[in-house]
């Protein structure tokens, strides 16, 4: 604080600008009339001030000690509410100062942001994203409501363009499966009473390449990941091995093993 007349006179100088209006100009006199303030005396107390404040035409706007004084507090209080960025060199402190003066929290669970519902479960945007976001707003500086304002704007565009996505794959896996429902049907309709007959064929001849056991596991654990379906009730593996069953029983490459009186697998009944 300021101690004497000398330095509340400064602070309310830097308050005011020294640049302020001055009295008005004298409207009488001859050549060494008024110019500026001179058509008023000073206010007394001006007296008391040192020479290079005796001067001031914005210390002569205040025409007493009680007007001077709530110049000074005017500054005093705006000058405790402003805010300083620090410059190169600032301390730690200085910087923490600026930071908590314009908004950051002190730390970063005091941001505010949350995920918005709807926003799809396997999104990737849970509470572990938005720790993390919050740290690096933290380590940014950034103010509390800037971030939040960021964030909830950012993760609802986001969650807008994830939802029409998952809409989408939803539509495309939806037509997949009609589609293969629809090559079964027709598969069982062009195949008709031998459907059966033919499924077991076509299984015989995929065995026929790798081996019984290799080739009901290949059958059995390869699946379409949308449609679940295991690769030996695709319907278009199935046309594929019949036809192959078909050549191999023509030219009797395996004899015994295709032929109408050739021993078959023990198996039960597998459908399309």
């Amino acid at each position: 604080m300021f101690g004497d007349l000398n330095s509340i006179t400064m602070g309310a100088m830097m308050y005011e600008g020294d640049g302020g209006a001055g009295g008005g100009s004298g409207d009488g006199g001859g050549d060494g009339g008024g110019d500026g303030n001179k058509g008023d005396s000073a206010p007394a107390y001006m007296a008391q001030l040192s020479d290079d404040l005796k001067t001031s035409e914005a210390l002569s706007k205040h025409k007493d000690i009680s007007s001077l004084a709530r110049g000074y507090l005017d500054f005093v209080g705006k000058s405790e509410s402003a805010v300083y960025v620090p410059g190169e060199g600032a301390t730690a402190d200085d910087i923490k100062a600026y930071q908590r003066k314009i908004g950051v929290p002190e730390k970063s669970d005091g941001y505010v942001f949350a995920i918005p519902s709807g926003m799809p479960a396997d999104s990737g945007f849970d509470g572990d994203f938005v720790k993390g976001f919050a740290s690096l707003a933290h380590d940014a500086g950034i103010p509390k409501a800037s971030a939040e304002l960021f964030f909830n704007s950012y993760i609802e565009q986001v969650k807008e363009g994830i939802v029409a996505n998952v809409a989408e794959d939803k539509k495309a896996l939806d037509a997949k499966i009609v589609l293969q429902k629809e090559s079964v049907t027709k598969l069982e309709a062009d195949w008709k009473g031998d459907a059966k007959a033919n499924v077991e064929r076509a299984h015989r001849a995929f065995e026929a390449l790798g081996g019984e056991d290799e080739a009901k596991e290949i059958m059995e654990r390869f699946t379409d990941p949308d449609t679940k379906a295991k690769l030996g009730d695709n319907p278009t593996i199935l046309r594929l091995f019949f036809k192959l069953a078909e050549m191999i029983e023509d030219d009797r490459i395996i004899p015994g093993q295709f032929g109408v009186n050739g021993p078959k697998r023990p198996t039960g009944p597998r459908h399309v």
